[in-house]
């Protein structure tokens, strides 16, 4: 879809803005986990971790602070990919313990990450991962399908060394040598906080990370085992590229286009996959609906100055940060499942 996208819908009502969300009412779904009777998703119970709301290259970012070795780091917090991966001068020698080279680690990009595996006591909102595994980068290249990206020239790419300290990785899937980092995370008692948690992405208030948080009032889509898990203490490799959306407004194919789709916070906006439409940038003040069929939810998102959508004829479907607005999205390491749950919903408490 080109930048003139004169067929595409245009409507004068912003529905992004007023939050609009819809859960579905009919009947059961296979697959779908009801909305249960009791507190709200993020009841009592639950620690909410705060996240800072940066504006880094011009677009909102969710960015959370961890402490390693006293040094706290600015890290981003990114549901599309896997492990803590910070910047290795940042960090004292003696607060990691160096395992050997770490797997060479893409993003989308094109950034390549360098450097060496480690294990490291990593605190996090007053929770603790101890020996928990790091990716310390010690340079940064660019893919050679890419070869402009961030890293190009020697320079330090915003998200390692510019503007950021590295990222936090808490997707669902396994990587080579390293797993979500939540997975380690305890309390003062012992007892693991991170393997059940959601995001509360809230631009005009408090955006938090959720912890330890059940799964009642949400409702769940499961995810493939991707059966790829490479640390025995670790959590299974679940696939969350593999979650399946569909994206609707007149000027897709048939009006409608559905298919594997990773929810992104490290992305901002949209990303369609659609081969039988012309792709590019979708105009303003275009109305897209966004939904998960097998878990009832849905909402519809107006492109513009906080709403950004690319049609694409070969990569992926995504949908980033802005699909998180006026949504928790919980993510449950153990069972693999992805969990919806409209807000207003409660975000403190103490696993």
């Amino acid at each position: 879809m080109d930048a003139r996208g004169s067929g595409w819908r245009r409507r004068a009502a912003v529905l992004f803005s007023s939050g609009l969300l819809v859960l579905g009412t009919g009947a059961r779904a296979a697959g779908v986990v009801p909305e249960a009777a009791g507190p709200p998703a993020g009841a009592a119970g639950v620690a909410g971790v705060p996240l800072e709301v940066a504006t880094i290259g011009g677009v909102p970012r969710l960015v959370a602070t961890v402490v390693i070795g006293g040094a706290r780091l600015r890290v981003l917090v990114d549901t599309g990919s896997t492990g803590l991966r910070v910047v290795a001068g940042k960090i004292p020698r003696t607060a990691v313990t160096v395992l050997g080279d770490a797997a060479p680690y893409g993003y989308g990009s094109g950034t390549r990450l360098h450097g060496k595996r480690a294990t490291a006591d990593v605190m996090l909102g007053g929770f603790t991962a101890r020996k928990a595994p790091v990716h310390l980068v010690t340079s940064t290249t660019c893919a050679a399908r890419k070869p402009n990206c961030p890293a190009a020239g020697g320079r330090k790419p915003v998200m390692f060394g510019r503007a950021l300290d590295g990222i936090l990785g808490v997707s669902t899937a396994d990587a080579v040598g390293l797993a979500n980092p939540l997975w380690y995370l305890h309390n003062a008692r012992h007892q693991p906080v991170g393997r059940q948690y959601a995001i509360h992405y809230d631009p005009e208030g408090q955006s938090r990370l959720l912890l330890g948080v059940p799964a009642t009032g949400y409702r769940t889509v499961a995810l493939p085992d991707k059966g790829d898990a490479d640390d025995p203490s670790g959590p299974p490799s679940w696939d969350s590229r593999q979650m399946h959306a569909c994206f609707a407004s007149p000027d897709l194919t048939g009006g409608k286009v559905c298919g594997p789709t990773l929810l992104d916070t490290g992305t901002p906006g949209l990303r369609i996959l659609d081969p039988g439409s012309t792709a590019g940038p979708v105009p303003d003040d275009v109305d897209i609906d966004l939904s998960v069929p097998t878990a009832g939810w849905k909402r519809t998102l107006t492109t513009g100055d906080d709403t950004h959508a690319r049609v694409h004829g070969t990569q992926p479907s995504l949908a980033g940060l802005i699909a998180y607005v006026g949504t928790n999205v919980r993510y449950d390491l153990t069972s693999g499942t992805i969990g919806f749950a409209p807000f207003p919903v409660a975000t403190t408490g103490t696993p």
